[in-house]
């Protein structure tokens, strides 16, 4: 899936992103259930793979031709 954000949506959403990757380590930390934790932990992996993704350069697009 491709998403087209404008800087300051992308800016916003890591901001969101990052606050989210904060919580759960204090939660994952925190947790002494076993399942609850696995299931933390896969969510802060997916957080960190959206963060990496959002902050690699957008790439130049070609104008289209009228």
């Amino acid at each position: 899936m491709h998403v087209d954000l404008k800087d300051e949506e992308r800016a916003i959403l890591v901001q969101v992103l990052e606050s989210e990757l904060t919580n759960l380590r204090s939660e994952i930390h925190d947790t002494h259930r076993l399942d609850y934790k696995n299931m933390l932990k896969a969510r802060e992996l997916i957080v960190r793979q959206l963060l990496s993704e959002l902050r690699l350069p957008e790439p130049q697009r070609e104008p289209v031709a009228a």
